[in-house]
């Protein structure tokens, strides 16, 4: 490629990085306007993608001293809290202390037993022996562990020890 040719893609990569509009920057540039003129810029424009990639990058960082003087002065001097707030968050996440977006969820062991009991004192024992597919139970069976077994609320003998441990 010529020296002229060369000269001519700079001036678009540095016209296209200032205004965005690449059939403008081409004219600015230097190419002749014509029927397909349209048609080149869009060519130079995927040509000359990484230099304009990386001229923009560089105009960010030109302008970064700047951009960081308006947010701490808009952290600082603004009327509203939420700008303020949105300013020092930003800073935080631009510093590399980003709150996590991770979410924990600690879930508590219980037995089967505490699970019973818990769900018979959100619905009732009625409507939890039928939630729980559990026979009907007379209230002297629930008063021993053994009369529990008999009358199928307790379906195996780990559980008749967990009920016990939690009666005593």
């Amino acid at each position: 490629m010529s020296k002229a040719s060369n000269e001519m893609r700079e001036r678009f990569v540095d016209a296209y990085c200032e205004h965005g509009d690449a059939r403008r920057a081409a004219l600015d540039a230097g190419y002749k306007e014509g029927k397909y003129i349209s048609n080149q810029a869009c060519n130079l424009k995927r040509q000359l993608g990484s230099q304009i990639q990386k001229r923009m990058q560089e105009k960010f960082v030109d302008h970064t001293p700047n951009a960081f003087k308006a947010m701490k002065e808009l952290m600082s001097d603004s009327l509203s809290d939420t700008v303020k707030f949105q300013c020092a968050k930003d800073l935080m996440d631009r510093a590399g202390f980003k709150a996590t977006d991770k979410l924990t969820i600690e879930e508590d062991k219980k037995t089967v037993p505490e699970l019973e009991a818990e769900l018979v004192s959100l619905v009732g024992r009625d409507k939890a022996n039928l939630l729980l597919n559990k026979k009907p139970v007379s209230k002297s069976a629930t008063a021993n562990p053994a009369n529990l077994e008999e009358s199928g609320w307790i379906d195996n003998k780990l559980e008749k020890h967990e009920l016990s441990d939690t009666l005593n």
